[in-house]
């Protein structure tokens, strides 16, 4: 069950895919990266959008991690609700380490259905139980998104992308290990390897 992958897994998977949609989607005729990673000097964080109005945010410092969803279909999505309650977002945020949740704008709470986190040292995810109907506010939806391996995302991307990938050259980047020009140029002939490269040093 995801409750149960380490912070570092999610991470990892993350910066893989972040830098796969650099490499598949140019910067200068990018419309949708499905993940954005960006590395700050006290935090690290990825964005998953699946450009239909919900995402994902993560946050990783060195004292823990938390991930934070919007799914615009739930229930719990305030925007869509009769009435506005504020004390959804306390009850969904209470408990959570100031650290990660002070990293928050006003905008990332207000786009929420579900947050979890998990402190550093752990491997156990915490979050508050707000629905009393089972609505878990798109986290596994949504979560869904984050591809541990590369043979998931190789599955993913033959769907998404509407073609097959080589997926050692995809397990090269999950692994963090160096990639050529040669490499990014069979994942995508038509890549700018150069420009690829200055993008991707930005989030190792």
């Amino acid at each position: 069950m995801f409750e149960y992958v380490t912070p570092e897994i999610v991470e990892r998977s993350l910066k893989a895919m972040a830098k796969l949609d650099i490499i598949l989607i140019p910067k200068k005729t990018a419309f949708l990266r499905t993940v954005v990673y960006i590395n700050d000097s006290d935090s690290r964080r990825a964005v998953v959008d699946n450009g239909s109005g919900d995402n994902l945010l993560a946050l990783f410092t060195e004292s823990g991690a938390m991930l934070k969803g919007f799914d615009h279909e739930s229930e719990l999505n305030q925007f869509a609700a009769d009435e506005w309650d504020n004390g959804f977002f306390q009850r969904v945020y209470a408990g959570a380490p100031k650290a990660l949740s002070s990293l928050l704008s006003e905008d990332d709470i207000d786009n929420t259905t579900f947050c979890m986190w998990c402190c550093n040292g752990s491997s156990v995810w915490e979050q508050n139980e707000v629905s009393a109907d089972d609505d878990d506010g798109g986290r596994d939806f949504l979560l869904g998104y984050v591809h541990q391996t590369a043979e998931s995302w190789c599955d993913w991307a033959k769907y998404y992308y509407e073609q097959e990938y080589d997926i050692s050259i995809v397990e090269k980047i999950y692994s963090g290990s160096d990639i050529t020009a040669e490499d990014m140029l069979k994942l995508n002939p038509k890549c700018n390897t150069d420009e690829a490269v200055n993008e991707i040093a930005d989030i190792i």
